[in-house]
């Protein structure tokens, strides 16, 4: 197993210095190595793995080259062909012990940005995502959970100068439930908190495409950071995290799910200095169109940030900053140990909510109803006000009638028809009416 740097490696993608070097640079520690293949990474063109023989073919190996700013690092494992299959896997986990300390080298502050190396961030709560993150830089985060359905992950990184800053999602951003006209005749509107179940609060929000968020978050970016003059130079769309679909869904519900995507490149001034930035921002709509009986014929959803990424940076630290942006956002991996005991967690919590739901379910169906009702009566008034009649309830038999319109008091006479009095009638055989309105 051999941990190497790679020096002067120039503005080259990683698969292309394994291509042009890599036999070279490997042969200090291999005899006679030849490269049998390149492959891509997941961490993009920073990363990439190639194979090799060596030793006339009585070897094998494996290398990972990791490359930003001009240098990196190179991974090899190696070993006889006869056991390298069956003991390649304990290498590669040695090589996951291995991390990068101390502080990042100085030689000016674009030094500190472009040749940090990085280290392996673990979120402490739960565990349940990696990161890389540069050496030496401040870091916080992890997952913050508020319920079983809302937990909200995040990393912040600031350069050990205190000048970049880089920041993945923000945990002051959970769901949103977009206003309607069925739960405003709750007295539920815009600004407000809802509560949907499983301990999800929503605040209730009209929607915000993409494009848009990208724009507002590059504002509260610089706000945080104590920037002022910002200028919102670019708004690109990122057609490679939007889309629009119909989500299959159980019942009368079929989402439709809509993603809009974009990155706001910006300009602003910090403690005297140009500064630039880009927030990357997706938001996703999941929209029920006409699909429920029970909320009539309205229009309902949700909406949440599917993907946000950002920093500040001075701007002669642009291009540094971004190289370390996009390596971060590319090397994140979360659990599967972690994906399963949250699916497990959501399925526990949905048994003990079903209760819940089904109350919220009565409670839209008595409104419904009880909205109906009260249009009825309405429209009903109106005709009895053309005809000059008023509805009346025996309440003995909880029968209706219908009276002459303008006295002060109804009873139903012997017989059982309706008379209407000015005067209250005292009499056993006189039921007094109620009057319905």
């Amino acid at each position: 197993m051999v941990i190497a740097p790679v020096l002067d490696a120039g503005e080259v993608a990683a698969g292309t210095w394994l291509q042009r070097a890599g036999a070279s640079a490997v042969a200090k520690y291999l005899r006679d190595p030849t490269i049998t293949g390149i492959y891509p990474s997941r961490m993009g063109t920073s990363a990439a793995l190639a194979s090799f023989d060596y030793g006339g073919g009585e070897g094998a190996a494996n290398a990972l080259c990791l490359i930003n700013g001009g240098i990196g690092t190179l991974y090899i494992i190696a070993g006889p062909k006869a056991v390298f299959l069956q003991q390649r896997p304990g290498l590669v986990q040695m090589l996951k012990t291995f991390s990068f300390s101390g502080e990042a080298r100085s030689g000016g502050e674009s030094a500190q940005t472009s040749r940090a190396g990085f280290i392996n961030f673990q979120d402490p709560a739960e565990k349940a995502f990696t990161i890389d993150v540069p050496a030496g830089w401040k870091v916080e985060g992890g997952l913050v959970r508020k319920s079983a359905m809302d937990f909200r992950n995040y990393v912040w990184a600031t350069s050990p100068d205190g000048f970049a800053f880089i920041r993945l999602r923000d945990p002051a951003y959970g769901t949103f439930m977009i206003p309607d006209p069925t739960h405003e005749s709750l007295g539920v509107r815009e600004g407000m908190n809802y509560t949907v179940g499983l301990g999800l609060v929503e605040l209730v929000l009209r929607y915000i495409p993409g494009p848009d968020f990208a724009r507002q978050y590059a504002a509260k970016l610089a706000a945080d950071l104590q920037a002022t003059g910002l200028q919102v130079t670019a708004v690109n769309p990122r057609p490679d995290l939007s889309k629009t679909e119909t989500a299959p869904a159980p019942g009368p519900y079929a989402p439709q799910v809509q993603v809009t995507a974009a990155e706001a490149e910006f300009t602003c001034t910090r403690n005297g200095q140009p500064y630039a930035g880009k927030v990357v921002a997706a938001t996703r709509l999941d929209l029920f169109q006409d699909r429920n009986p029970i909320l009539g014929n309205t229009n309902f959803g949700h909406w949440s940030i599917k993907y946000l990424g950002s920093y500040l940076t001075p701007q002669e630290r642009l291009r540094d900053t971004d190289q370390i942006f996009r390596h971060m956002l590319d090397s994140v991996q979360f659990s599967a140990e972690w994906g399963r005991m949250q699916g497990k967690l959501a399925f526990d919590a949905a048994q003990a909510n079903r209760g819940v739901s089904e109350y919220r379910a009565r409670v839209f169906d008595e409104v419904h109803q009880n909205r109906e009702r009260s249009e009825e009566r309405i429209h009903q008034n109106r005709i009895d006000s053309i005809r000059g009649v008023v509805r009346l309830k025996d309440p003995n038999t909880g029968e209706e009638l219908e009276g002459v319109a303008g006295r002060n008091y109804y009873y139903r006479a012997p017989g059982g028809r309706a008379v209407g009095a000015d005067r209250e009638i005292r009499s056993p055989d006189f039921t007094e009416l109620e009057q319905i309105r």
